[in-house]
């Protein structure tokens, strides 16, 4: 499970509080999140499990390969486009 402070544009890079990463405001609170996943193990395990696809879908070296191509498409067909 990825703990961490929020950051910059953290919805829009698919990372959202609670159903795929947990956020805190305070390295303090790390030791009370960890003590409520220890307690609900089954809640952990679909944090853990939504952030793992979420990282696959948006962020492995084929969601990576993807958003590059079509990037390149969309500037190729601008440029046709001008023509």
């Amino acid at each position: 499970v990825l703990i961490c402070y929020p950051f910059y544009n953290q919805v829009e890079f698919g990372f959202i509080n609670g159903e795929n990463c947990i956020e805190i405001d305070n390295a303090k609170d790390i030791h009370k999140v960890l003590e409520n996943l220890n307690n609900d193990i089954e809640i952990f395990q679909k944090i853990a499990t939504k952030g793992q696809n979420m990282i696959i879908k948006k962020h492995s070296l084929s969601a990576r390969r993807n958003q590059i191509k079509k990037r390149k498409n969309k500037i190729q067909n601008d440029t046709e486009s001008r023509k």
